[in-house]
């Protein structure tokens, strides 16, 4: 096995555990030495998992027009059909995925998942629930979101804000709290990667620390809560009351001038 070979592995592990900041890494080093479609469709998995999707859909350009082995060319349609949707191009995607050809059930749920998540952000819900519900019939081992209206939404906020300590509340006089259904599209695309369609929350306007360095005024500051992410990135009540406390402090800690890798040591990521 040789150096590359231990690299790749290490890759594919670091994109197993999540690891976005190794996977970036890695993706990188091992670019250049991309070999044959396998290397490129790891690598692009890492550049994916770090958080850079326009890298990504620019090295799966070299696998256009290519024959490739079917896992290979199904692999390759699900990259780029997901860079699409996380770069906030749905539309997009969904014709992209109509050219996959699922290998197994898995592939086929999988499948029946990403169409839904692109015709939920298309604004198309009831076809977005059919995608889901054929998800899980395909594969009963998908996990099933817990549901909540957005009067429930609303309620279970204000219940978890009532739970934080008074200097916390304090601040969240100052910034208010939007829930809406999803991240809008313009934004996703604006950020080109930056703010995902799948984020739960989001801060917008300027830190406590920015605002310091400030001599004009500066915008108002606001933190958004997108309930269906939530939805799909919990199984119970109690589950997404905790998901929504962390991602409420999350933001908040924006607030504060605290970066990503702080929230992370505070267990906020």
């Amino acid at each position: 096995m040789t150096d590359d070979d231990d690299l790749f592995d290490l890759l594919i592990r670091a994109i197993e555990e999540g690891d976005s900041d190794l996977s970036l890494t890695l993706a990188r080093k091992l670019e250049p030495r991309a070999a044959n479609p396998e290397d490129i469709l790891i690598i692009a998995a890492g550049y994916i998992d770090g958080g850079d999707p326009t890298r990504a859909l620019k090295l799966l350009g070299n696998l256009d027009g290519i024959p490739l082995e079917p896992q290979n060319e199904m692999q390759y349609w699900m990259m780029v059909g997901e860079v699409n949707y996380i770069l906030g191009n749905p539309e997009e995607a969904l014709v992209v995925f109509s050219r996959v050809s699922p290998i197994n059930s898995s592939d086929e749920a999988d499948l029946h998942w990403w169409r839904g998540l692109c015709h939920d952000h298309i604004g198309d819900r009831a076809r977005a629930e059919l995608c889901f519900q054929k998800g899980t019939e395909t594969d009963p081992g998908l996990p099933s979101p817990a549901i909540i209206s957005e009067k429930e939404a609303f309620e279970l906020v204000g219940e978890v804000i009532a739970e934080l300590p008074d200097a916390i509340r304090k601040e969240l006089d100052e910034v208010p709290v939007v829930i809406e259904d999803l991240p809008p599209l313009e934004v996703i695309r604006s950020s080109l990667g930056e703010v995902h369609p799948d984020i739960l929350g989001l801060y917008t306007g300027q830190s406590l620390q920015e605002r310091s360095w400030l001599d004009a005024g500066w915008a108002p500051s606001s933190i958004h809560i997108f309930r269906r992410n939530l939805e799909r990135a919990t199984l119970d009540e109690d589950q997404l009351r905790e998901e929504i406390r962390i991602t409420l402090l999350h933001e908040l800690g924006h607030h504060f001038g605290l970066d990503e890798e702080d929230l992370d040591q505070l267990g906020l990521a």
